[in-house]
């Protein structure tokens, strides 16, 4: 079963998304933003919540899969119910972004 996934609130709209079979150890996420971003930094990208919450901190490992998502500098906030995808600059509007995530733990 696919975890949930939902926008930060600084990116102005858009959608996101866990693609293909997507799970709590592995997958790939889709966002496209929408306009205006406002906010300040740091901005929180998308927010996914497992299924199930991990014994403790699980190491989270973010890839970028297109040059815009590689054009960002990111970083994941873990807990043990899921992980946030961070950024320190607003991601610009109406741009579709796709990464890999692995997560480690148990």
């Amino acid at each position: 079963m696919k975890p949930a996934i939902a926008m930060g609130t600084a990116l102005g709209g858009g959608s996101s998304s866990i693609n293909g079979a997507g799970t709590d150890t592995a997958g790939e996420i889709l966002f496209n933003t929408g306009s205006p971003i406002s906010g300040t930094s740091p901005f929180e990208l998308v927010r996914v919540t497992f299924n199930k919450t991990y014994n403790t901190t699980p190491v989270v490992i973010v890839t970028a899969r297109n040059s815009t998502a590689g054009n960002l500098n990111v970083w994941v906030a873990p807990t043990a119910t899921g992980f946030s995808l961070m950024s320190n600059a607003a991601p610009p509007t109406f741009s579709n972004h796709q990464y890999f995530y692995f997560v480690i733990g148990k």
